[in-house]
């Protein structure tokens, strides 16, 4: 069932698409990053629209963000760059930031100014999260990264 939010949010992502159509063909053609399309979709509260408005997102419902998906899903860069940036990047700064982790973060990443990435990938694991050897330890100087083995 639609509710009005949810529908408003199916127009503008059509609107959006029928604009971008050329540009995005394009992009797709050279497999070249669209940046000026994720501009759009950042003032458009695209990449934000489960976060709370008080920390720059649309405020709207997760169904909103499904309804969103849905209408992105015909061109696959586009719907990664959204899916990675709520679900990988926002949902878990929101569900485990600090407060001061999500107000320095969360308000550039709702609006797409910055866009969060997530690495899953490795030699021996493949997408197998539980697999992954790689981790990160602080150090006053920076994260160096190390990988391990373990038995």
């Amino acid at each position: 069932m639609d509710v009005p939010e949810h529908k408003e949010i199916r127009q503008l992502a059509r609107r959006f698409l029928e604009e971008a159509g050329p540009a995005l063909a394009e992009y797709e053609v050279k497999e070249a990053f669209p940046w000026p399309l994720v501009k759009r979709m950042g003032e458009l509260g695209f990449l934000g629209v489960f976060v709370p408005e008080e920390l720059g997102g649309a405020g709207l419902d997760f169904w909103a963000y499904i309804a969103l998906l849905e209408e992105l899903g015909g061109y696959a860069s586009l719907r990664s760059i959204l899916s990675v940036q709520q679900s990988l990047v926002l949902t878990p700064l929101l569900t485990y930031g600090t407060p001061e982790q999500k107000n320095r973060y969360i308000p550039h990443l709702a609006r797409g100014e910055i866009l969060g990435a997530y690495g899953l990938t490795e030699p021996e694991a493949g997408s197998d999260a539980g697999s992954l050897r790689t981790r990160a330890y602080r150090d006053p100087a920076g994260f160096p990264w190390r990988r391990e083995r373990w038995s």
